[in-house]
């Protein structure tokens, strides 16, 4: 091999070595220190949810360089993540400081203020923020939330559709719905609810800090527009009034020797002032006022404290606040502070609300009603219930669209028997079965018969082609519940959540809204009882069950249902693996035999329609 050769092999093995180096290396040194950028690291480990490693990088890259926005942010975004307003609003005032001529912190500024429900700060903050990217879709569509909250639908509805323009296609048109139904546009509310599908629970979704009550702005608007905004007060980290720090303000830029000026309204035995927790001055006057060198302090965002004591020595008030320290000139990086720019806007729109995915589905129900589409509400209603039953205001639209459309009865309708005479209603429970069920169809075809099929929810969502097949060859369809357990022992809300997304599945699936029951294995207590009720079914139990022969030999197993049928009644066959494949063709020649007229239950009991017609009206129960 030449000498040439042997370099390119040994060139092309350092290469392989190199690669794989590189790939084994972590995406992030442990150390924040040996870190190359770490504010990147924080903004990575903020969105994964790791605050306290978010914490510790934002804090490193503040060490680095006390005047970079970025950090101060970052750390204010992980007071956020744990629930800590107050000292996120100072620290982001500090941001829009230290960047003014940035987008993106007058943007962390205004998804705090909406986490806090200021709407008018947070409208000013992202007002800002917009004169200096207008296109900014995510802030525009939190200025159309903010604005709607504050009573103002028509600008809101303005802004939001700006921001679905601008390629906000999850917040924006439901925010320009909720706007447009205020406004009583109905029709266009309901479009724009429907425009977009809603989210499961199962739905990924891209990382958030905090979800809004989107409906809450549809209630009284919790802050009434004014016609001037007052000067802002200074924030405070107590809930009660007490310790009030009056000069500098939160967020303000301060150089050389500050005069630090308190107030209180409440009686105090001494306060103490700190600076990062480092302690600056005691004072037992009334209004104290403590002189602060902030030369011996580095320049970048600095916390003081303010704590006020009784005289028991126990802490009565306390306010937190940000301010920059500026006394050296600093030389602008062009490079990072673009990229601190774009790690900003993550950051921000990490900050910013997302709708609580449950609010899709009531305002879709909200406006549909007040549309007069009673089929659409009731689906919208019944799907974020089964979603998410425990979610109270989900219960109240599903109990509101009920009652609107009287669906409920004022009275438990059972129905045990049939009327006297030669008659058998023939049911079958479970499936549809991807095997039995065709199977079943032929045989009752060949034969003239229909009946009453009562589907399992989960079943007709997996076969829905076969829910359908059933309706098609002329049978009925009922619940069966969701998930065929024993309702008897479940609490109320899960039986509620069985029965109405049975219901669900089976509109889906076929188009019809049943109002026929049945609960698995009979097991009826008086909640399954009221439940059934308040929806709207009627439960239909039996003469004659199969499952009573289980084991038994096929030709006694007719024999015997024969006998529970002699004076008519209810035939109970399974749709699904037992005895029914074996009997049912020789039990039905039989009864026709023998001179039984066979049908579905709404059929032999003279009901014209086994299912709910829903008009804008209510329902026509038949």
């Amino acid at each position: 091999m030449s000498f040439d050769s042997r370099r390119l092999l040994l060139a092309l093995l350092l290469t392989v070595l190199a690669t794989h180096a590189l790939a084994a290396v972590p995406a992030h040194d442990s150390s924040p220190a040996s870190s190359p950028d770490p504010a990147l690291i924080g903004v990575r480990a903020l969105m994964a949810g790791d605050s306290a490693t978010a914490r510790t990088y934002f804090s490193a890259a503040l060490s680095r360089d006390a005047y970079r926005a970025i950090a101060v942010a970052g750390l204010a975004a992980v007071h956020l993540a744990n629930g800590e307003v107050e000292p996120a609003v100072s620290s982001l005032l500090a941001a829009t400081r230290l960047a003014p001529d940035q987008a993106w912190p007058d943007a962390c500024l205004g998804a705090a203020y909406l986490q806090r429900g200021d709407w008018r700060e947070a409208t000013d903050a992202l007002r800002k923020a917009l004169t200096r990217r207008p296109a900014w879709a995510a802030a525009r569509s939190r200025l159309a939330f903010a604005l709607l909250r504050q009573g103002l639908p028509a600008p809101a509805a303005d802004n939001a559709h700006t921001a679905a323009n601008f390629g906000d296609a999850a917040f924006a048109p439901f925010v320009e719905a909720a706007a447009l139904l205020q406004m009583g546009d109905n029709a266009g509310a309901v479009k724009l609810a429907c425009a977009t599908m809603p989210c499961s629970p199962t739905d990924g979704s891209a990382p958030t800090l905090f979800r809004t009550p989107l409906i809450a702005a549809l209630e009284a608007p919790a802050q009434r527009p004014v016609v001037s905004t007052p000067p802002p007060t200074p924030t405070t980290s107590s809930s009660q009034p007490g310790l009030r720090i009056t000069f500098p303000r939160d967020g303000a830029t301060v150089e050389g020797a500050v005069e630090i000026r308190l107030t209180s309204e409440v009686t105090f035995a001494y306060s103490a002032l700190y600076v990062d927790d480092q302690f600056l001055a005691v004072s037992n006057l009334a209004h104290p006022q403590e002189s602060w060198d902030t030369t011996h302090w580095s320049d970048g965002a600095h916390r003081l404290r303010a704590d006020a004591y009784d005289d028991s020595g126990r802490e009565i008030s306390r306010q937190d606040i940000t301010v920059v320290v500026r006394n050296r000139d600093r030389t602008g990086d062009a490079a990072q502070t673009a990229r601190d720019a774009g790690l900003g806007r993550a950051l921000a729109e990490w900050c910013m609300p997302s709708l609580a995915p449950w609010d899709v589905y009531l305002l879709r129900s909200r406006a549909a009603r007040a549309a007069g589409d009673g089929a659409l509400a009731l689906e919208a209603a019944e799907a974020g219930f089964a979603y998410w039953p425990w979610q109270a205001p989900l219960r109240a639209e599903l109990q509101r669209t009920n009652a609107d459309l009287g669906i409920g009865l004022d009275r438990p309708a059972e129905i045990h028997v049939l009327p006297p005479g030669r008659m058998v209603a023939v049911t079958f429970d479970d499936g549809p079965h991807p095997r039995l069920t065709p199977w079943l169809l032929d045989v009752l075809a060949r034969r003239g018969i229909t009946a009453t099929f009562f589907l399992v929810g989960k079943q007709a969502a997996e076969y829905p082609d076969l829910v359908r097949a059933i309706v098609a060859r002329g049978h009925e369809i009922g619940s069966h519940s969701q998930t065929h357990n024993d309702l008897s022992r479940m609490s109320r809300l899960d039986v509620e959540r069985e029965l109405v997304e049975s219901r669900l599945r089976l509109a889906q699936a076929s188009g019809r809204q049943v109002m026929l029951f049945r609960p698995p294995g009979g097991n009826y207590s008086d909640d399954v009882r009221d439940v059934a009720t308040n929806l709207g079914f009627r439960t239909v139990f039996w003469t004659s069950d199969i499952a009573a022969y289980a084991g038994i030999p096929p030709d006694r197993i007719v024999r015997g249902m024969l006998h529970d049928l002699k004076n008519g009644g209810i035939l109970l066959l399974h749709n699904g693996e037992d005895e029914t494949p074996q009997v049912v063709e020789d039990l039905l020649d039989r009864l026709q035999a023998t001179g039984y007229r066979l049908g579905p239950v709404s059929k032999l009991l003279g009901i014209d329609s086994p299912y709910l017609t829903l008009t804008g009206a209510g329902v026509s129960r038949p």
